[in-house]
C-alpha cells in the first residue's frame, strides 16, 4: 500500500520542479484503452482507414489528400474533448509506404 513513507518511489520531479506522483496501477493499459475510446465516436467515419495499436495510429490513404484529410480527423479525434492526449509529431511517420513499414522492428508494431 502507496502512504507518505514510500512516496519518494512512486513520484517525481519534473524541470520546473513540480511533483508528480503515479497513483494508477494500471496506467499504461489506461492510456491505450483511452486512446482508442477517441477514435471510437468516428470509427463510422474513418472505417478501415485507420488502426489503433496500443497508443499508437496507423492512419492511411490512397493518397496524399487522402491520407492528408484522414490524419487530420484522426488529430481531431486523439485531441478533442475529453482532453487527455497529444499526436507526438517527434513519433510520427508522415507520407511512408508499405515498404518502408515492413522494414520497421516489430517493436514498432506490437
Amino acid at each position: 500500500m502507496r502512504g507518505p513513507e514510500n512516496r519518494n518511489f512512486h513520484s517525481f520531479s519534473d524541470p520546473l520542479g513540480r511533483a508528480w506522483e503515479w497513483n494508477m496501477p494500471d496506467s499504461e493499459r489506461s492510456i491505450h484503452h483511452s486512446a482508442r475510446l477517441c477514435i471510437v465516436p468516428f470509427e463510422h467515419l474513418l472505417g478501415d482507414k485507420v488502426i489503433v495499436k496500443q497508443d499508437l495510429s496507423l492512419v492511411m490513404g490512397t493518397d496524399e489528400e487522402d491520407l492528408l484529410t484522414f490524419a487530420t480527423a484522426t488529430i481531431f479525434a486523439i485531441q478533442t474533448e475529453p482532453w487527455r492526449l497529444e499526436v507526438d509529431l517527434w513519433r510520427s511517420f508522415i507520407d511512408v509506404d508499405m515498404e518502408f513499414l515492413d522494414t520497421l522492428q516489430k517493436v514498432w508494431l506490437d
